[in-house]
């Protein structure tokens, strides 16, 4: 089976983690970090093209994975709660669409796991922890020749743990801090190819004033960011189609002559346009990046950074995430602002 290493990037080296260790081992190869990665990419899927598992191809993903999330095990929800779900892609073995949402096979969904370069990176694992963690996990994953990959919340647990952890009406400390950890994972969700949800376990909590109902009102939110982001998605897509440029990446990658970006491993570029630096929970409310050297404009506030350090707000809703300047999509980005300030009134 094939080898997917684990990086741990420190400010003097780079700790490069495999079991089991392999007989042979290719590395350090193409002029630039670019380059690099497009022949390890090719040659990962040349390995798995050789084995007895599914051949994984660089294909474009359907255009029904941009038009907001895709839910898992919703089919226990009743229609109102998924009334303001409008723009989401429901999984069912049901070919017709049901109610608002969007139905999509089952089948269909399997097909696009086993034949894409898709990893859906679960969330949960990464609650209480620093944002550097979980974006480690992202660019190793990029470095390990992963073509898609999103982050994927799971809410099986969900329930029980909302249920020992105070009540509804007075809600814990862990309960408050569990709900602004799955809200900051959607708002990084929207910046991804696919916005997956697993929605099992909590059909019964999601009564009017819970956390839960708390949580699919900002899903809702979410979902539609991410469908209006849909042409730009397309693109990360083409990237990877055609170039085998993994969707996120350091970046390093892109901006190959800034030797210190490599000392940094706290954000990632999705395609070559938006840079996102996360904050998770126990990281406050303000969020401090290094921005390579280009001309960068702060999505939720219009004001223009250039390369170096920056200091921005990143509460609830607002992830620290900046686009280029000069990007064929700025009017899309600015027109995302416009939405996500109509949305937060409601």
């Amino acid at each position: 089976l094939p080898i997917c290493p684990e990086f741990d990037f420190q400010h003097d080296k780079t700790i490069v983690t495999m079991s089991p260790v392999p007989d042979e081992l290719l590395a350090g190869f193409g002029a630039k970090p670019a380059s690099a990665l497009v022949l390890l990419t090719s040659h990962k899927l040349r390995k798995w093209d050789d084995s007895t598992i599914p051949a994984k191809k660089r294909f474009p993903l359907p255009g029904w994975v941009f038009e907001g999330a895709v839910l898992q095990k919703a089919a226990h929800l009743n229609p109102d709660t998924m009334k303001p779900l409008r723009t989401a892609a429901v999984i069912t073995d049901q070919a017709d669409e049901t109610g608002t949402a969007r139905a999509v096979n089952h089948a269909a969904w399997n097909h696009l796991l086993t034949v894409s370069a898709v990893r859906l990176l679960d969330a949960q694992p990464f609650f209480g922890k620093k944002a550097d963690n979980l974006v480690r996990q992202i660019l190793a994953n990029s470095f390990s020749g992963v073509g898609y990959q999103s982050l994927t919340i799971t809410l099986s647990q969900v329930p029980d743990f909302l249920a020992n952890h105070g009540s509804l009406q007075a809600p814990s400390a862990a309960q408050e801090s569990l709900v602004s950890f799955l809200a900051r994972i959607l708002d990084m969700s929207v910046f991804s190819p696919l916005l997956a949800v697993d929605l099992g376990g909590i059909a019964e909590r999601a009564e009017q004033g819970s956390p839960v109902r708390h949580f699919l009102k900002n899903l809702a939110r979410a979902s539609e960011l991410h469908a209006k982001l849909a042409e730009y998605h397309e693109y990360c897509s083409y990237l990877w189609q055609s170039k085998g440029l993994p969707v996120c990446c350091h970046p390093a990658v892109f901006y190959p002559e800034e030797k210190v970006l490599w000392n940094f491993d706290d954000a990632y570029l999705y395609g070559s346009d938006v840079l996102i630096a996360p904050s998770l929970p126990d990281d406050g409310r303000t969020r401090q990046l290094f921005l390579p050297d280009d001309e960068w404009v702060h999505l939720w506030t219009s004001r223009n950074f250039p390369g170096g350090v920056a200091v921005v707000d990143a509460p609830l809703g607002r992830p620290a995430v900046f686009y280029r300047k000069n990007s064929a999509f700025a009017g899309l980005f600015d027109e995302l602002r416009k939405i996500a300030v109509k949305l937060s009134q409601f």
